[in-house]
């Protein structure tokens, strides 16, 4: 995310859990709640918390039981990267407004769906990632013309942050089955 200069939430930090606030009995720096979990299911991954609640003085929201549920089907194909992209949600800066006007994925209205700040970031991310660590997917999914002409696309991205050139990235991942 640092490395696609996405800001993550001031209220997550590896020092210290101010997340689990009231499943840790009302007191912060308590057992960190979040899980994954591999599921059997043909759905799409979900992620989501107990609760979302703000810390005074801070500004994204924090999590009570953060839970990521992935299909098992990625675990059989050897892919990390739904994994990825559901913990870019738990570490991205979201305020309690965004989380209210969120849109859901609702079969056609993916473009939609994606150009919303959090569904942007974790899309790009996951996509990044796919390109570092998933070479094998990468060149099930994509010819040699295609990687090449999106990693360069990728690289002006992280210079640039060109929300165009995201989205285009994106739907062209998309159309290709790579996410």
């Amino acid at each position: 995310m640092t490395n696609l200069d996405f800001r993550v939430r001031d209220t997550f930090s590896m020092q210290h859990n101010l997340d689990d606030f009231y499943a840790n009995g009302k007191k912060y720096d308590g057992p960190r709640r979040f899980q994954i979990q591999w599921i059997d299911t043909n759905g799409f991954c979900q992620c989501g918390a107990n609760l979302c609640y703000k810390i005074p003085g801070l500004s994204s929201i924090s999590y009570d039981g953060y839970r990521i549920r992935v299909a098992s089907r990625y675990k059989s194909q050897g892919r990390d990267d739904p994994i990825v992209h559901e913990c870019v949600h738990f570490l991205q800066h979201i305020t309690y407004q965004e989380e209210t006007n969120y849109v859901e994925f609702a079969g056609t209205n993916y473009e939609e769906y994606v150009c919303q700040r959090s569904e942007f970031e974790a899309h790009i991310v996951q996509i990044a990632y796919i390109f570092d660590a998933e070479p094998n997917w990468l060149e099930k999914k994509l010819t040699q013309p295609q990687r090449l002409t999106l990693t360069t696309m990728l690289d002006h991205y992280r210079k640039t942050h060109t929300p165009d050139t995201g989205i285009t990235i994106i739907m062209i991942c998309k159309n290709a089955e790579l996410i």
